[in-house]
């Protein structure tokens, strides 16, 4: 079976140049000398499907991404919505703290800590985890903060100690 003329013809825009037209004659050409024949061969996308899936197409173009488990606790936690933001806020850095403020040139009088006297430099860790209030409070659960600065660890250790499957189920009964 030859590729009509016509068609072919409707998928150029005329008036055409003498350069291509002679380049659309060799074309026609060319396409015309073509015999399709029927194949047996099944068409398939690169992840073995013959079936369209968002899911399986933004599986390869973004890839495997190592996710922390803070995250996945936190997404499977029983917790309110409005918890689980704050948390998540917490856990990607991004809590509007004095340094964040300052880091997008809002310019303050100062950037320390308003909850404690020590002339700290406010932000994220020295707010929930390492200052006087943030202390107390965990104190209070009999939690101890490692020295570790990263939170995703200390979330897993606050885990581990409370021997709970989701930290964040004693967090939403304690935060009312």
């Amino acid at each position: 079976m030859a590729v009509s003329t016509p068609l072919l013809r409707s998928l150029y825009h005329l008036p055409l140049s003498i350069e291509a037209y002679e380049k659309f004659q060799e074309h026609i050409s060319i396409i015309q000398g073509l015999q399709l024949q029927p194949s047996h061969a099944k068409w398939t996308y690169i992840w073995g499907f013959s079936s369209f899936s968002s899911r399986n197409t933004y599986k390869r173009l973004i890839g495997h991404q190592h996710v922390p488990r803070a995250f996945k606790w936190l997404c499977k936690s029983a917790c309110q919505n409005k918890r689980k933001f704050f948390f998540w806020l917490i856990l990607k850095d991004c809590l509007s703290t004095r340094p964040l403020l300052k880091r997008r040139n809002m310019h303050l009088p100062n950037y320390n800590c308003v909850l404690c006297s020590l002339n700290v430099e406010e932000d994220i860790f020295h707010l929930v985890f390492d200052g006087p209030f943030a202390s107390s409070c965990w104190f209070s659960l009999n939690l101890m903060v490692s020295n570790n600065s990263d939170p995703l660890d200390i979330m897993e250790s606050f885990k581990d100690q409370l021997r709970l499957p989701f930290l964040w189920r004693l967090s939403s009964q304690c935060v009312t």
